[in-house]
């Protein structure tokens, strides 16, 4: 006798979610395995859920509202007309794929650079520097990075005078230092007053201040006024001292 088979019938609600999913991974611009990959399921799966077959799981629903900047509920009520597509959306990338997007982005750059200036040597430079970590411009602290060195497109007159970087958190230091600013510092236990230096204290924690004088004593001094008092720089180690600072617009 041959073979009979069977079909799982289609729920309403499985048929529309699946619709409704299909239409914003589409406006997402993404192929079925595109939106697989970011959805960590295969596209298989992912085509099941979209004709139906399969209802669609709470978890996989939420992955794709927070790649869209949507909320589930309205995937599942397909309300998601308007600008949602112009908003960013975070999509996790590998050390090689983000190199390759810095390799491409300083290839256009570069051309577009101001040229030197006859008898000033002022130029560009790409160096490999190591992502020290982030670092508390504010209370003490750390956050090491363990990353590969990483990319940076510096300026002729600073290029072989950083050894490292770091990152900005924290509101002490503004307007001269914001969160998130990328700062380039030399190694050095010294440092002039005035000099912005990464500091450490005897418990091992860092953070990014001003060398100043204040009542008479050397100190570590914010640049935000409304910030905590300075602290008396005794008993710290200085690490290095901040030659330049990049800021993303």
């Amino acid at each position: 006798m041959p073979r009979k088979s069977f079909r799982v019938p289609k729920s309403d609600v499985a048929v529309a979610l699946g619709r409704n999913i299909r239409q914003v991974r589409e406006q997402l611009g993404w192929s079925q395995q595109e939106a697989a990959d970011q959805l960590d399921i295969t596209q298989t799966t992912l085509s099941a859920y979209e004709r139906g077959r399969i209802e669609c799981p709470v978890s996989v629903l939420s992955r794709l509202a927070s790649l869209a900047n949507l909320t589930a509920g309205a995937i599942v009520d397909g309300d998601f007309e308007g600008d949602w597509r112009d908003k960013p959306r975070q999509v996790s990338l590998s050390l090689d794929e983000r190199n390759a997007i810095t390799d491409n982005i300083l290839q256009r750059l570069i051309p577009l650079l101001p040229a030197p200036l006859p008898g000033h040597g002022v130029g560009w430079q790409e160096i490999n520097l190591p992502l020290w970590g982030s670092v508390p411009a504010g209370q003490w602290g750390w956050v090491p990075e363990t990353s590969s060195p990483r990319r940076y497109l510096v300026p002729l007159s600073i290029a072989k005078a950083v050894d490292g970087v770091v990152t900005v958190q924290g509101e002490s230091m503004l307007p001269t230092l914001e969160p998130g600013d990328t700062v380039f510092v030399k190694r050095t236990p010294h440092a002039h007053v005035g000099k912005i230096v990464l500091a450490r204290n005897p418990l091992g924690d860092v953070t990014l201040k001003r060398i100043g004088i204040a009542r008479g004593l050397r100190m570590l001094l914010p640049d935000n006024p409304a910030h905590e008092p300075p602290e008396p720089a005794a008993g710290t180690e200085i690490l290095a001292v901040a030659v330049c600072v990049m800021r993303e617009l």
